[in-house]
């Protein structure tokens, strides 16, 4: 039994099907970096004030900081 569809257009779909995995894999490794990325930064704020402070206080306080 022969396929009904030709080699050429099996191979455009499976490419297609490729770069479309791809694409979603990369958008949710980026997706996760950047998430990460902003928790660990946030993580970090509140090490280095050595204090329990909530982001807005961190935020306040490097600010009254850069403007002295």
């Amino acid at each position: 039994m022969k396929s009904k569809m030709s080699y050429k257009a099996k191979r455009n779909i499976i490419i297609i099907a490729i770069i479309v995995a791809l694409l979603a894999l990369a958008s949710i490794g980026t997706y996760m970096f950047i998430s990460g990325n902003d928790e660990t930064q946030a993580l970090s704020q509140m090490n280095a004030t050595g204090d329990n402070k909530s982001g807005e206080e961190v935020e306040q306080s490097q600010n009254n900081d850069n403007q002295t």
